[in-house]
């Protein structure tokens, strides 16, 4: 059996679009492939978008990819990193 989803009828000047997040994955690529310790940031992200986003870069790279949520100028994304948050915390204190 189906259940039928709930709709009205409302006007274009009440609704507000949702867009997609488009990852910019040659951007993510060139910097974690730089080296150098750099980060990428990516400004409103999903968990689930920056997850799989983060398997793919693993994938593609080659190497570790992870994704943790983080703010940057006031701003609340995800930032991607080379390797593990545990390596990022050992080469921050030595």
């Amino acid at each position: 059996m189906f259940r039928l989803s709930r709709g009205e009828k409302v006007r274009a000047s009440e609704v507000r679009l949702r867009y997609r997040r488009v990852i910019p994955y040659r951007e993510v690529e060139e910097a974690l492939r730089e080296g150098g310790g750099y980060l990428y940031f990516i400004e409103g992200v999903g968990r689930q978008t920056a997850y799989s986003a983060a398997r793919r870069l693993s994938r593609r790279l080659g190497f570790a990819v992870e994704a943790h949520s983080a703010s940057y100028g006031g701003r609340r994304g995800y930032v991607f990193m080379r390797g593990s948050i545990d390596e990022l915390r050992r080469r921050l204190e030595g």
